[in-house]
């Protein structure tokens, strides 16, 4: 009985994992989205997501890319 349960929760536990994950072009679309949204303050779009350091297009899948565009 103990290991039927047990089974049953680590099935949930990766069940859970797998829910969180978002698709590459639905987190590029969420980001982009959030860049867009920058005032004018910001004029060379330093604070953009895909302008700081190491999140470059090139550091990304093309359907990121495609979802951030």
């Amino acid at each position: 009985m103990k290991a039927i349960v047990s089974l049953i929760a680590i099935s949930l536990m990766i069940g859970a994992q797998s829910a969180c994950v978002v698709p590459a072009f639905q987190s590029g679309f969420n980001h982009g989205v959030e860049d867009a949204g920058f005032p004018n303050g910001d004029p060379i779009g330093t604070a953009a997501y895909i302008n700081r350091t190491g999140n470059g297009f090139d550091h990304h899948s093309a359907a990121f890319n495609e979802g951030y565009m």
